[in-house]
């Protein structure tokens, strides 16, 4: 029986250790990864924007029941004492199509203020305000629109209601 030579058994060891050590690293990415979408996930204004989706007869009717999420793509959650702010997009599905649900929201004194959270369809990028069910959509709103207005005026006038700033005119 031949011997094997003390390089080769050198080399395995080295191996096996880089690989132990990549091993580790993807553990410490992964725990990381997992630990700040957990946090994401079980915040206040992920469960208020996901629970205003899941309500929502509009939404229902996009993605059909039952509607999940997905993982979080985009977001910036900071939170100092009893302040902060949370940037949200949340992919959600059902079995009728996909979409994402976007928040915009501060928290000043521990209390959590939403200014926007929006449905928007992947198939055809209409917009459904949650925080305002009851508010007709901008592609609703152009096809009631019996005034004869321009495009650009209806857009500046849904601008305006949403931002509560009145645009100047006559530019």
């Amino acid at each position: 029986m031949a011997r094997r030579s003390p390089i080769i058994w050198i080399g395995c060891g080295c191996a096996t250790l880089l690989m132990l050590f990549i091993l580790f690293i993807a553990v410490i990415v992964g725990v990381i990864f997992l630990g700040a979408s957990s946090l994401i996930t079980s915040s206040e204004p992920y469960q208020h924007a996901i629970t205003q989706a899941k309500e929502s007869d509009k939404v229902k009717e996009v993605l059909g029941e039952p509607m999940e999420e997905g993982f979080v793509t985009s977001s910036s959650f900071n939170i100092n004492n009893d302040s902060g702010t949370a940037q949200m997009s949340i992919p959600v599905s059902g079995p009728n199509g996909s979409g994402v649900v976007d928040l915009n929201a501060t928290m000043f004194k521990g209390k959590w203020t939403y200014h926007t959270i929006t449905f928007t369809n992947d198939t055809d990028s209409s917009m459904i305000d949650l925080l305002n069910p009851d508010r007709p959509t901008v592609e609703e709103r152009l096809k009631e629109n019996k005034q004869g207005k321009r495009m650009e005026e209806v857009i500046e006038q849904e601008l305006e209601e949403l931002t509560g700033v009145p645009l100047e005119r006559g530019r």
